[in-house]
């Protein structure tokens, strides 16, 4: 029989799944399909960066210099991609 404990934990589990991954990732697959091959080519480029920056105040994760790299990285090949 299943205890309180373990219904929370498959119902957080389920949330997660859910509307962490399954509807976000829905949803972004809906963007890329309806906008044009250019522009989703950088919007799927800003994905990693906006993740990581939106993680940084609201999960306290830092940010480190090889991350910060990274995203001038991706904020370069955009610029240049708009060019």
């Amino acid at each position: 029989e299943a205890t309180v404990q373990q219904v929370r934990a498959l119902g957080a589990v389920a949330y997660l799944v859910t509307l962490g991954t399954a509807v976000p990732f829905g949803l972004f697959l809906l963007g890329v399909r309806t906008l044009p091959a250019r522009t989703a080519t950088l919007v799927a480029m800003l994905e990693p960066l906006s993740g990581a920056l939106f993680a940084w105040p609201l999960a306290g994760e830092p940010l480190r210099p090889e991350a910060l790299l990274g995203g001038g990285m991706i904020l370069w090949g955009v610029w240049l991609n708009r060019r």
